[in-house]
């Protein structure tokens, strides 16, 4: 029996049906198979009663829902919710909290890398012929045919690195979508704005300031470009992690209004 009503919830906080945990637990004290509603108060986190250990796992949810100020999703709650009332171990489900986090925050933020990548080398170095990966090294002059085709290489590799970011991004998006993850396209986007961000600020500091390898356009005015160039990686640093908080707190919001 405690197999079969743990199941029944559990089934419902996982898969996206229209019965939110509460209805389903319900639907068992109808059937009789539990002989009353959803146990609320301060009760023994662990029980031998099925019926009492899955009400508490729908507590434990929504006050996890509630204290969450963004960045995970809901059903990531509520599933700790349901280890947490069966039994399992505060370090187990912290580290299933962090693995989580993780993954989410590495496929949107490989996402906005790869593509601030692709933005960088088919604007500046393909459309506006700004600068290739090696023009300001020295021995590399984009002017000569040995010197474009050096740079015309490196170019490449520069795009491969951007395109492998993307891919794994994908990837881990696509893995958090079979596992019918609830994900808003606001916190998706802050996290891709953010990993724009962040590699404007990598690339800016290591290859225009500490390398020297290329600059956003070099001349005259190369210093004030390059930092506009790392101004506008902070600005989307900040913007994006406070889009995906806001997202991860409206996707939370949304689901404890649609639980109750």
């Amino acid at each position: 029996m405690h197999a079969d009503v743990a199941a029944t919830v559990a089934r419902a906080f996982l898969t996206r049906t229209p019965r939110p945990p509460q209805e389903a637990l319900s639907g068992l004290v109808r059937d009789g198979r539990c002989p009353g509603g959803p146990a609320r108060g301060a009760v023994p986190l662990v029980t031998d009663d099925p019926c009492r250990t899955v009400a508490q796992a729908t507590e434990v949810a929504e006050r996890g829902i509630e204290a969450v100020g963004g960045g995970l999703d809901q059903h990531l709650v509520e599933l700790a919710g349901i280890r947490r009332a069966v039994g399992a171990k505060r370090r187990d489900i912290a580290m299933q909290f962090l693995m989580e986090t993780l993954i989410l925050s590495c496929s949107g933020g490989l996402l906005g890398i790869g593509l601030g990548g692709f933005v960088d080398g088919i604007l500046f170095h393909q459309i506006l012929q700004w600068h290739h990966m090696l023009t300001s090294e020295g021995n590399y002059p984009a002017s000569t045919v040995a010197g474009l085709e050096t740079n015309t290489l490196w170019d490449g590799l520069f795009h491969l690195a951007s395109w492998i970011a993307t891919t794994v991004g994908l990837w881990l998006l696509w893995k958090r979508l079979r596992l019918d993850a609830v994900w808003s396209g606001r916190q998706l986007f802050g996290l891709m704005l953010a990993g724009w961000g962040l590699f404007n600020l990598v690339e800016g500091v290591i290859d225009h300031h500490i390398l020297g390898i290329h600059h956003v356009k070099a001349g005259s005015g190369q210093t004030l470009l390059d930092l506009a160039f790392l101004a506008l990686g902070a600005v989307l640093l900040v913007v994006g992690i406070l889009t995906a908080r806001s997202g991860g707190r409206s996707t939370d919001a949304a689901g404890v209004r649609r639980g109750t």
